[in-house]
This record gives structure tokens, C-alpha cells and sequence, in this order.
């Protein structure tokens, strides 16, 4: 799925598609490095593409990331257009990097923070990933896993992983 390519800025909101046809939402708050851009995701699920920008809530923010900037302007994510930044660079873990050059800052695809979403909403099982507790990374400090967040037995996880993902437990 691709959407019109429009340039970011501080303050876009965009939709991230989900795997189910649902969008979450976040929004580009600044540059963290000249290609990589600070991004705050949100705890909102639509079942259709949002034709405005929903209310933000600085509460329902689950996490705190860094994206490429080129996943902002190629498409990749729906703009849904402008909206003052509900948090400020200062709150983004990275920034404890930055008098180092960012070395140790840590960046995700537009790809990742979708499948996160996934996991939030209970779409994809939380804790399929190489590391079960992958995900809990992705949050914001002081959040606790979703309510709608489905973890699995190790067998079951062990089978997931082999079926749905390629990958053979060790």
C-alpha cells in the first residue's frame, strides 16, 4: 500500500497501515540527526484511514521512537496533515546520545513500528520476536503492555515463529 509522497515536517501526523487493514497513528515531532526523525506513536486504532487528525494526547502516547526520514516523505505512512507536537525532542530517550553524536541511539523502519502496533493491538502475538520481550522496548517509559497484547506459550511461540515467520527454534 503506498500513499502521496509529501515531505515531512514537525508536527505531521500520519497513518500507519496495519496488517488487518487498520491504521494506528503517529506523529513527527523534530530531526534527531539530519536523516532521522523523531516520531511519537500513538495508542489510536481506526478501522479505515482517517480523513482528519484525530485529537493527540500527550497520554496516549505509548512510544517514543526514531524513523528514517525518507519513510516519512516516500509514502509509506498516510499524512493526515499538521498538528502542534504534543511532546518535546527533550523526552525521547535517544537525546541521553546526543552530546556523544547519537552513538548507541537506537532507530527502527517504518516497518517495525507498524508490526509494534500489530503487537499493541493484539493483531500479531507480542512476544514472537528473538527476544520475547522485544516489543516492551518500543514503549514509552512508565507504559505497561496493552490491555489487547497476546502472548503465547513457549510451544505455542516455538510453532508461530517456525510457520508464520520461517524461523526454526533452537
Amino acid at each position: 500500500m503506498s500513499f502521496k509522497r509529501v515531505r515531512w515536517e514537525q508536527g505531521s501526523v500520519y497513518a500507519i497501515p496495519l496488517k488487518d487493514g487498520s491504521f494506528g497513528v503517529c506523529q513527527a515531532i523534530d530531526l534527531m540527526m539530519p536523516n532521522v526523525v523523531y516520531i511519537a506513536v500513538f495508542s489510536y486504532r481506526f478501522k479505515e484511514l482517517p480523513e482528519t487528525i484525530p485529537p493527540l494526547s500527550r497520554n496516549d502516547v505509548l512510544s517514543l521512537g526514531a524513523t528514517w526520514k525518507q519513510e516519512l516523505n516516500n509514502g509509506t505512512w498516510a499524512s493526515l496533515g499538521k498538528r502542534e507536537p504534543v511532546v518535546l525532542k527533550s523526552d525521547f530517550p535517544n537525546e541521553e546520545f546526543a552530546e556523544d553524536g547519537y552513538i548507541g541511539a537506537v532507530t527502527s523502519d517504518a516497518g517495525l513500528f507498524s508490526n509494534f502496533l500489530a503487537a499493541c493491538f493484539g493483531l500479531t502475538p507480542w512476544n514472537t520476536m528473538f527476544d520475547p520481550e522485544y516489543w516492551d522496548e518500543y514503549l514509552n517509559s512508565g507504559n505497561s503492555r496493552p490491555s489487547s497484547v497476546k502472548i503465547l506459550s513457549e510451544e505455542a511461540r516455538n510453532k508461530y515463529r517456525s510457520e508464520e515467520l520461517g524461523i526454526k527454534s533452537t
